[in-house]
């Protein structure tokens, strides 16, 4: 990617096109990603040309309508973020750009506001949300566990995993997932 080395070994697929769709730039992951296509030799070429429908329609309505879209997809057991959007020089409409990163299978989501939970740091800088537990999480967990309940460090800890689980639950039901 000519004026921006740093973008050519990015670790995410970056493709930029023109107003009309034609590839302009992409960086190597790119070019790894679209190699079944042609790969670099794509530049030049359309980039609706790289998308099956029912993609291809959808990208061609963001393209004309200036309009960005972010979504997360799974190929191969294989989850990525898509982010496509509109890019501009000197305030007018140039073209457009679609991001690709593959997602690991595991990442935390914080949020920040305090509403849901807390970002608690951990080793080596990373921040792992804790969810709000519920009195109903922590009373089914319990009912989980076999037997007389004489609450140590361990019970206690076998508690939270399980009330941890629940709420995890709950919050999937309640996203529809």
């Amino acid at each position: 990617m000519g004026n921006y080395p740093w973008v050519e070994e990015f670790g995410a697929a970056v493709t930029v096109c023109d107003a009309e769709g034609i590839i302009l730039e992409l960086n190597e992951r790119s070019a790894q990603m679209f190699k079944e296509q042609g790969g670099k030799s794509l530049l030049g070429s359309n980039v609706l040309d790289c998308h099956p429908e029912p993609s291809r329609t959808k990208l061609s309505q963001l393209m004309e309508q200036r309009q960005s879209s972010t979504y997360t997809t799974e190929k191969n057991s294989r989850r990525k973020l898509i982010h496509q959007a509109p890019w501009y020089r000197g305030g007018q409409y140039a073209g457009f750009v679609e991001i690709v990163l593959a997602l690991p299978d595991t990442m935390p989501h914080l949020i920040r506001d305090g509403s849901a939970g807390r970002a608690v740091p951990q080793a080596g800088g990373a921040a792992l949300l804790c969810p709000d537990i519920s009195d109903s999480d922590i009373y089914e967990a319990m009912k989980e566990i076999p037997g007389y309940l004489d609450v140590t460090p361990s019970d206690l800890k076998e508690i939270y995993r399980h009330a941890f689980r629940h709420a995890l639950e709950r919050i999937e039901k309640h996203l529809g997932k």
